[in-house]
């Protein structure tokens, strides 16, 4: 069931099992009422959405409902959409659409410098807003919100899917973890029976017996509280339940209410993937692929003076001959070249398993080239004539959301994007590229959990018809190969939600 949401206060689901949008969350905020429309159309597409019209309560909303992407309104209200952009990008990495009117340059260049990821202008097609919603996930790195929340001295790892209290490790399903869930970030406020039952069973008709949560409930005091004092769950008689302050925890946790703009506990330091790159200490390095030989060269003096390195070609030949090359961090592709179409030099590059951010910019503007564009693997899409701060702007927000040619680290195994290797220390494995995708997914936030569709997501293209067990049999596939290097960590399965690396 899609749900569409309004901006009133509602309640943060835990993002667990019961979390059934297979394409992600869209919080679209809008001053405009009749932008609902866009969110109903979102809705019927597959994403699951809440519309937000208070810009200022933005950045709240996502810190309490955790959405995959935000789609901002600038067509109105330029200013104040700004600061809204800013506050966002200060309270998450979560990707940023914004919609802005045709003429409006400068404020397209001001949001993409705020920390926007994308750039839709009107009038546009709502094909064309879904297919540069995929190609902004496609980039999206798959962290796991891995934070901390405590409550005396219960402590739940939302990221580890790990529940303790007093130090003592506690084992609970994935239901009764994402009830806890819910308790904990909603602590010392009451919640209705059917509020629990639409955010933890999504409606479910068997979630309508009362005894349903009620058992739950009686596990989780049975493991939380049968042992421990203060006792923290209580029932509301005639209500529902709360998660209870008792008072040697409230001057601890003063951010009592947490959809009210409190934040969770700060976690200790966690173990985080290292990435060696090659960028890390020099300027990104742009490949321009352009035919017309004096805006490839206005292009290549323009962005050397904004601090990158650049190459340019001027044919799809001179593209090819140069695969032996240094890797770009990004690609300035036209559509049009003499000898090659550029949306079938992308469609190379992706079949091929590389991932470097490709930038369109041509002079084709139907909506047919710009929706083949995205669909070749394309990550943006600019038309001339065009405005070169904007495609600099452009250009930064895309190696921002990037992970480029970069080496990954974590738990003593490497990863090399470029020959699809893992190894630890001196032994090695060779992985497809799918398997590569997989294991790279669950190594940029080790120890946490990955949520099965964020798997697919990240391994497969858009548009692959990926079954569950299709997944499972590549886990299955990327265990082997871990066990064959001395040392390596495994993986984990979180039974109903997905995997990590442990």
């Amino acid at each position: 069931m899609q749900t569409i949401q309004t901006a009133e206060p509602t309640l943060t689901p835990a993002r667990g099992p019961a979390d059934r949008s297979e394409l992600g969350r869209l919080l679209v905020v809008v001053d405009d009422p009749r932008s609902v429309n866009l969110a109903g159309v979102l809705g019927r597409s597959g994403y699951e959405v809440r519309v937000e019209h208070d810009r200022s309560a933005a950045p709240s909303a996502v810190r309490e409902w955790w959405p995959d992407f935000v789609v901002l309104d600038l067509r109105l209200h330029i200013r104040d959409g700004l600061v809204a952009c800013r506050r966002i990008r200060a309270a998450s990495t979560v990707p940023i659409l914004i919609l802005a009117r045709k003429d409006s340059v400068v404020a397209r260049i001001l949001a993409m410098q705020a920390g926007a990821d994308a750039c839709l202008t009107e009038p546009f097609s709502f094909e064309e807003l879904l297919a540069r919603l995929r190609a902004a996930l496609r980039r999206t790195p798959f962290s796991a919100h891995d934070e901390r929340l405590e409550v005396c001295d219960l402590v739940v790892d939302v990221g580890r899917h790990e529940v303790s209290r007093a130090g003592r490790p506690i084992e609970l399903t994935a239901r009764e973890f994402a009830l806890l869930e819910l308790l904990i970030r909603h602590r010392g406020r009451v919640l209705t029976r059917s509020q629990i039952r639409l955010a933890v069973w999504n409606g479910d008709a068997g979630s309508g017996n009362s005894n349903v949560l009620a058992v739950h409930i009686h596990a989780l005091r049975r493991k939380l509280d049968d042992d421990f004092h203060p006792k923290l769950i209580e029932t509301v008689h005639g209500i529902g339940y709360r998660l209870r302050l008792p008072e040697p925890c409230f001057a601890a946790s003063p951010a009592d209410d947490l959809p009210r703009g409190g934040t969770p506990a700060a976690s200790p330091p966690q173990p985080a993937a290292r990435r060696h790159t090659e960028t890390d200490m020099t300027a990104a390095r742009v490949l321009i692929v352009e035919d017309d030989h004096e805006l490839r060269g206005v292009l290549a003096r323009g962005l050397q003076e904004e601090g990158f390195r650049t190459e340019a070609v001027g044919s799809g030949a001179e593209f090819l001959a140069r695969a032996g090359g240094p890797s770009p961090d990004a690609l300035v592709v036209d559509i049009g070249l003499p000898d090659a179409d550029g949306r079938d030099l992308c469609h190379t590059l992706r079949a091929q398993g590389q991932q470097v951010p490709v930038l369109f910019l041509t002079a084709r503007d139907a909506l047919p080239d710009r929706l083949s564009g995205f669909r070749s693997g394309g990550d943006d899409y600019m038309t001339k004539p065009f405005a070169f701060e904007e495609l600099v702007a452009r250009l930064n927000a895309l190696l921002r959301r990037s992970r480029g040619e970069e080496q990954l680290e974590a738990a003593g195994l490497v990863l090399d994007p470029v020959s699809h290797t893992a190894f630890v220390e001196q032994a090695s494995v060779n992985l497809t590229p799918t398997e590569f995708r997989l294991l790279a997914c669950l190594l940029a936030a080790p120890f946490a959990v990955i949520r099965r569709r964020d798997l697919i997501r990240a391994a497969w293209p858009e548009g692959a018809i990926v079954h569950q067990n299709t997944l499972d049999a590549y886990i299955v596939r990327v265990r082997r190969k871990l066990r064959s290097l001395p040392g390596a960590p495994t993986i984990a399965t979180m039974r109903s939600v997905g995997y990590r690396i442990q």
